[in-house]
């Protein structure tokens, strides 16, 4: 029986919504030289479904899985043991990326991967490349994979420069029309145990489709005039280098393709700038001004166009025209500016906005560290030699090591004999954890200003849609004369947004109170979890009108207080309710307590 007989999953196009998911799998099937697609958003919204379903429905490849606790042993290969052992001698043993080759490479959770691993995958993928440099061997190998991802952003961002190697990702989200999730249910329970050959044939139209628009692909050229829109929109959005222009200009011939056209489209340009740029997007304070990246009034990025298009798309893949035949066309027409490069910078900008706050960035987290451990806990990461004795080895490294001497040792009735020389220890770290504490102003200001929806709404956000799993949050309120603890440090969110909305508010604003609460909090706190970070979010508009103690000024007391609140591993957030209606007191407060300071309008670029 041939493969595609024997797969019995869902079939691709069975799969409800996901369209420009779909698209951009497709995409990478008719142009093998897109190398990498990211598909992100919340668990259980049919990613992986999706990825595994394309693969089995209209791929000729298999699925090759990358595990999360990967070594590079396991994915470059590492040694033979089996031949080290018996011929005395070491040879490069198959790992994943090599039987990748051909076939599609599946990451799940790349976010939650090493990093290094991420990079290291994709560069051979994208060099078509595998390298082997360790324990005296020395290998090449060529690559031909296409690295298809999924992640849940909630769980942890990935990192800009793994981010930007991804041709093309695309953000999906939780369906909220009740008669699209009523169609999945019901799709979902009439396939429980039912044979799913019946739904191959439209799969089969969409594999006709896809061997049509690879015939059709080298013969559709990208203009001059169209490569100007594609940077034009690149250079609106900030997109730093040329990764995004390529691969931009690579789906929109692929999707013009798909819809059977040897020319491209600006809707093709729009929906391939969607693909390749919302997660490029830099923030345009991190952006070198725009007079320092020209020299001499020369634009950089159209003077490096035609040989980076050249270079990196090949030639004869895409067919860049610069001849006489098509000059470089002048100034385009206002109008036509308008309607593909400003408006599809305004979809763009809307997409990455619809993203919520980022808890992380917003109290200054750049990076989650990684702590290396001196116990036997966290992951195993690599080897090294131990320094005298250890109480964790690496059995597999030192294996490795012993491997190659095997025939000249005396055995002594072992299969492997293992001298000191050979011992390895396992690396293990752990991810840093850290501990959230909210607190909320419920007071009259808040109630007056008709802030206290904001500040729910804002907090809802903040935990509801990028809350890390491994982080705890708590919530603690202030107002009248009551400073609660309503939610100590938990992982449940949905009883911090529950609580908080049901607070009672009103009164006046014991601030200084609820500085010294916390304070007391966080000490027996973090006594019991030293490895723990704490950042404390105050939500409030920095106008406390009651002392803590009886007869005290509130003000100066509130800058005595914090002097004594440089508690050890906690960092400190203001939150500025007031946003900008003349009140400077939560400015003072965030100096006082060396706080980051952040408006409520501020927060839309988390």
């Amino acid at each position: 029986m041939s493969q595609r007989t024997l797969r019995t999953g869902l079939p691709f196009s069975s799969v409800i919504g996901l369209g420009r998911a779909k698209r951009a799998l497709m995409c990478a099937a008719v142009d093998d030289t897109i190398k990498g697609v990211l598909i992100k958003g919340p668990p259980g919204t049919a990613k992986s479904v999706l990825v595994r379903s394309f693969a089995d429905s209209i791929s000729d490849r298999y699925v090759i899985d990358v595990p999360q606790n990967v070594t590079d042993d396991q994915l470059f290969g590492g040694i033979d043991i089996e031949k080290a052992i018996v011929e005395g001698h070491t040879v490069a043993s198959k790992g994943i990326l090599r039987r990748a080759d051909g076939n599609l490479l599946y990451i799940d959770n790349i976010n939650l991967l090493n990093p290094k691993a991420s990079s290291d995958i994709l560069e051979s993928v994208i060099s078509e490349r595998i390298k082997i440099e360790r324990e005296g061997i020395s290998a090449e190998y060529p690559l031909h994979t296409t690295v298809l991802a999924t992640m849940d952003p909630s769980e942890k961002e990935l990192s800009p420069t793994v981010s930007d190697r991804f041709d093309i990702c695309v953000t999906i989200f939780t369906e909220e029309d009740s008669e699209v999730r009523a169609d999945i249910v019901s799709l979902s329970m009439d396939l429980v145990g039912k044979d799913t050959r019946e739904g191959r044939s439209s799969d089969e139209e969409i594999r006709r489709n896809i061997d049509s628009a690879r015939e059709l692909l080298p013969k559709i050229r990208i203009t001059n005039r169209e490569t100007d829109k594609i940077s034009r929109i690149c250079s609106e959005l900030n997109i730093r280098g040329y990764r995004g222009d390529i691969a931009a200009a690579k789906v929109a011939r692929a999707l013009a393709a798909l819809d059977g056209r040897n020319s491209i489209a600006e809707d093709d340009i729009r929906e391939a700038a969607i693909m390749c740029l919302s997660h490029r997007k830099a923030d345009p304070g991190d952006i070198i001004e725009e007079e320092e990246q020209e020299d001499d009034g020369i634009d950089v990025r159209k003077e490096v166009e035609v040989e980076t298009n050249a270079d990196e798309l090949d030639v004869d893949t895409i067919i860049v025209t610069h001849s006489t035949a098509e000059p470089r066309p002048a100034e385009q027409p206002k109008e036509e500016k308008d309607d593909i490069c400003l408006d599809t910078v305004e979809i763009i900008n809307e997409l990455v906005e619809f993203e919520s706050i980022r808890l992380h960035e917003m109290v200054g987290i750049k990076k989650r560290a990684e702590i290396t451990q001196k116990n036997n806990s966290g992951r195993y990461v690599r080897a090294r030699v131990p320094n005298g004795k250890t109480a964790d080895p690496a059995f597999d490294a030192t294996v490795r090591v012993a491997a190659p001497y095997q025939r000249t040792r005396d055995h002594k009735g072992l299969s492997i004999a293992i001298e000191p020389q050979d011992i390895r220890e396992k690396v293990r770290v752990r991810r840093d954890r850290c501990s959230f504490l909210f607190m909320a102003d419920v007071s009259g200001s808040q109630v007056v200003g008709r802030m206290m929806d904001v500040v729910q709404g804002a907090i809802r956000s903040m935990l509801k849609e990028n809350y890390v799993k491994r982080d705890k949050a708590g919530l603690m309120t202030f107002r009248a004369d009551r400073v609660d603890l309503a939610v100590p440090f938990t992982r449940s969110v949905e009883t911090i947004c529950d609580t908080l909305a049901h607070t009672p508010t009103g009164d006046s604003t014991p601030l200084n109170s609820a500085l010294l609460e916390a304070r007391a909090y966080l000490i027996n706190y973090l006594r019991k979890h030293p490895d723990e970070r704490c950042y404390v979010v105050i939500i409030t508009d920095g106008q406390g009108n009651v002392a803590a103690e009886k007869g005290k000024v509130p003000v100066s007391e509130l800058k005595k207080i914090t002097k004594i609140m440089h508690i050890p591993n906690t960092e400190w957030t203001v939150i500025d309710t007031s946003d900008g209606l003349g009140k400077k007191d939560a400015v003072k407060l965030a100096k006082w307590l060396d706080a980051r300071y952040i408006t409520l309008s501020d927060l839309g670029e988390y």
